[in-house]
């Protein structure tokens, strides 16, 4: 593919080259607009390219994708992240339509003793380390917390560097758990070890390195309208052995660059947006 003919004078400045901000980037320069994209990661792509492990999305695969983007003259910038190497009002004074595309790039944590531990990671800096590097010092036996895609790509990652025994702890049974069938099925071909029903109660440390995770049994996950409201056996209490916790429970959007701004945010880490045009509460 070779550059697109500019014919519009009015640009547009898009927050991330993940899928969302790649494929608006896309749709906007063919339609004749300049597009310049800002990537706080060094690499393009989002978590296509620094959290998908590549046994599941080969890289060659992935960047073909990303040139023959690129190479319609979309403009991107990385390692700029917006609201600390630029101010967004900049953005908003240098082009006339701004997209937020910054995705979920944040892990959720959980407030677990030693959860501060070295050996304690969070699911997506783990495998943007594994991805990007410096790759993570796997020891021998790793817990991953969470029933999700992204705990079972944790997971089979700590196999492929090294770790001898690795377990997955989930709150859900089989049937709930959120994580594709055919992930959890391969990750039990590589002899990862899936424990339902449990959940997380302390991160186990002695002489300064982790020996294990404390957990209590799991009565139910969803309440009676199917509400994610997990309840415990509070006195079914067990440990797992382990070197290395990951806690893959959950992302959500990192939204520091509207921090001090006039675009309005919700209360549970959304941006208020107008639905008829999904338009934030500042204009542009």
């Amino acid at each position: 593919r070779g550059a697109v003919p500019i014919t519009e004078e009015e640009s547009v400045g898009i927050v991330g080259a993940g899928p969302a901000g790649l494929t608006a980037a896309y749709d906007c320069i063919k339609q004749g607009y300049p597009v310049t994209v800002y990537e706080s990661l060094p690499v393009v792509g989002g978590l296509l390219a620094s959290a998908i492990p590549p046994y599941r999305l080969p890289e060659d695969a992935l960047n073909q994708d990303i040139e023959d983007l690129l190479s319609l003259g979309i403009e991107v910038k990385t390692n700029v992240r917006v609201g600390e190497d630029v101010p967004l009002e900049e953005l908003q004074d240098r082009h006339d339509a701004l997209l937020l595309a910054v995705g979920l790039s944040r892990s959720r944590g959980l407030p677990l003793e030693n959860s501060d531990h070295p050996n304690a990671w969070l699911a997506l800096p783990f495998l943007r380390a594994v991805r990007l590097g410096p790759q993570p010092d796997v020891p021998d036996r790793v817990t991953v917390v969470g029933g999700g895609n992204v705990a079972v790509d944790a997971a089979r990652s700590a196999i492929r560097l090294g770790a001898s025994s690795v377990k997955m702890v989930c709150l859900e049974n089989e049937e709930e758990m959120p994580a594709w069938d055919w992930e959890c099925r391969e990750a039990l071909e590589e002899g990862i070890d899936i424990l339902h029903r449990l959940g997380p109660e302390k991160i186990l440390v002695e002489d300064g390195d982790i020996t294990g995770l404390r957990t209590k049994e799991v009565e139910r996950v969803f309440d009676e309208d199917g509400n994610f409201a997990p309840t415990y056996h509070e006195d079914r209490i067990s440990t797992v052995d382990c070197d290395m916790v990951v806690l893959a429970i959950g992302q959500h959007a990192d939204l520091d660059l509207v921090e001090g701004t006039d675009v309005r945010q919700q209360k549970k880490g959304r941006l208020a947006f107008d639905r008829s045009t999904m338009s934030t509460s500042e204009e542009g």
